[in-house]
């Protein structure tokens, strides 16, 4: 038996019935089908988490908080704000270290788009 979208194809000779035999081949028909779909879903979100993470390097870091030199970085943005005890204990006073960052976040799609549209 073959199944002619996917160019599978199956034989079975277990049981003397043919149109139990057909069964037997429809069930590892469907089998494989599944089997398919559920690797292509499987490479489909690594390929996604791969390009959501970088190199996995230690270098790669989003945001550092350096108690001793009293400052929060943020690496992606090159964003650095003074003050960690403060940020901490009331975050409200550090809107515009969330704001800068936002922003950076928001050029940073902007030109993935227009990047997109000019190739």
């Amino acid at each position: 038996m073959k199944h002619k979208p996917s160019g599978f194809g199956t034989s079975c000779q277990v049981h003397r019935v043919a149109e139990t035999n057909r069964r037997e081949c429809l069930k590892k028909i469907t089998h494989m089908l599944v089997r398919q779909e559920m690797d292509l879903r499987l490479s489909q979100t690594e390929q996604t988490k791969k390009a959501q993470a970088l190199h996995g390097n230690r270098s790669d870091k989003m945001r550092t908080y350096n108690y001793r030199a009293d400052k929060i970085i943020d690496h992606r943005y090159k964003v650095s704000v003074s003050g960690i005890q403060l940020y901490f204990s009331n975050p409200e006073k550090f809107l515009g270290f969330h704001k800068e960052v936002s922003l950076g976040w928001q050029l940073q799609k902007l030109a993935e788009i227009t990047s997109d549209f000019e190739s």
